[in-house]
């Protein structure tokens, strides 16, 4: 999950990090993983993800009136 997405939490949420290995049938879907994931961090751990939505502040960069863009060339 993104560093941005997760907003509370435990102060070691920023510094320790843990790699999970785990087996799924081929067949299932991106969906279907992220609950597997959501149900073993739960129960493994007593992790609980909320999802949530809210405002935030942030910065928009746009093209004014009279943009001075150009269509780079590719090769930088």
């Amino acid at each position: 999950m993104d560093a941005d997405k997760i907003q509370g939490g435990p102060s070691w949420l920023e510094w320790d990090h843990f790699d999970i290995n785990a087996r799924m049938p081929a067949n299932t879907t991106a969906e279907d993983q992220k609950l597997m994931l959501q149900s073993l961090l739960a129960e493994r751990f007593k992790l609980a993800v909320h999802a949530d939505s809210k405002q935030v502040l942030a910065y928009e960069l746009s093209a004014g009136k009279a943009p001075k863009l150009k269509r780079s060339d590719g090769s930088g």
